[in-house]
């Protein structure tokens, strides 16, 4: 069968239709390469868990129960604080070590878990130190984050 000659109006809406098509299929993929709006609403998610873990973590007196509690506000601050990070991702593609805000979250990780690792060698006074760096990491991701 031969195609039939359409007219430019109809080419025009079926390109807008296509268009709009891909865009709600984007909207419904959930993931960060959804665009704009997407990651607004997983800064926003993100905001509170973070703040709340931050002040956990920075007002934490006994730092050893602070790292021995298990799903508490340490393990949320790591969770919600590499999503947030990552949530600044400029295109699907972006590597996300390639983003700023990722790279200070994981330095104020490498620093959080040296305190670990020499708590659970009983060196309190090294992991004292290497908390006190890790709470400087803590604000510079902080501040790359906008909180």
């Amino acid at each position: 069968s031969t195609p039939k000659p359409s007219s430019a109006a109809s080419d025009v809406y079926k390109r807008q239709v296509t268009a709009f098509a891909r865009v709600a299929e984007v909207d419904a993929s959930g993931g960060a390469t959804a665009g704009g709006a997407y990651l607004l609403r997983a800064k926003e998610r993100y905001n509170a868990r973070v703040t709340e873990g931050a002040k956990a973590y920075k007002k934490s007196t006994d730092i050893a129960a602070l790292f021995a509690e298990k799903d508490g506000a340490l393990d949320d601050l790591e969770a919600a604080g590499f999503l947030l990070a990552n949530a600044f991702r400029i295109n699907s593609t972006q590597n996300p070590d390639k983003i700023v805000q990722v790279q200070k979250f994981k330095a104020f990780k490498k620093d959080a878990d040296a305190c670990a690792a020499l708590l659970k060698k009983k060196k309190k006074t090294d992991a004292a130190a290497a908390y006190d760096a890790s709470l400087v990491s803590l604000d510079a991701y902080l501040s790359s984050v906008g909180l």
